[in-house]
């Protein structure tokens, strides 16, 4: 809420910033503050009202000067509030495009694509866990390879737990990884009778 009232008063002063000089937006300013005031000191004399004359004069473009300060500054604040809103809300729609894009490569069996955007998200953003999970899945599923989907789940689990991260997936963490040790040491029992 905040962010977008100061986003509004950004907008709202965006006229006084079309020019890089502080000195001519100032000049700019006074240039309606100026007759505002010249407006009020001229009625007030033929009002014969001196001191309001005087109050007029000195008043208007003082309080212009003042209301540009003050301007200034919430703009700069605004702006920085704003920017980085706009850096978070276009890293999560990036993020999103990359999840559905590789979700979809894997619906129409574009595997390799769909690993290959898996690995290019943990290159950009290598803090992404849900890309971890989802690459390990892929790995494991389409790939035939649970060793190293295990490895992946594994770092994942190591990385949860040093972080402290309390992981949405984490119950299903665990039960992919007790499958895939289940099924590698039945692979390895298999082998080993075979050889005997």
């Amino acid at each position: 809420m905040l962010e977008k009232i100061m986003q509004k008063l950004t907008e709202g002063a965006q006229w006084l910033f079309e020019d890089p000089s502080d000195a001519f937006r100032l000049a700019r300013i006074m240039a309606i503050a100026l007759p505002i005031g010249i407006i009020g000191f001229v009625t007030s004399v033929l009002m014969g009202l001196w001191g309001y004359a005087l109050g007029w004069v000195l008043g208007v473009p003082a309080l212009a000067l003042a209301g540009f300060t003050f301007v200034q500054g919430v703009s700069g604040a605004a702006g920085g509030m704003y920017h980085s809103g706009s850096r978070k809300m276009n890293h999560a729609a990036v993020m999103k495009s990359m999840y559905n894009l590789a979700a979809g490569q894997t619906r129409t069996g574009q595997f390799s694509q769909a690993r290959d955007k898996y690995m290019e998200i943990l290159e950009t953003y290598p803090e992404e866990l849900d890309a971890r999970y989802l690459l390990a899945n892929l790995t494991d599923q389409h790939f035939g390879l649970p060793e190293e989907a295990l490895r992946i789940f594994l770092d994942l689990r190591a990385l949860i737990r040093e972080k402290g991260i309390d992981y949405k997936y984490k119950v299903a963490l665990g039960k992919r990884i007790a499958e895939l040790e289940g099924y590698l040491a039945e692979e390895e029992a298999s082998r080993k009778n075979k050889g005997r």
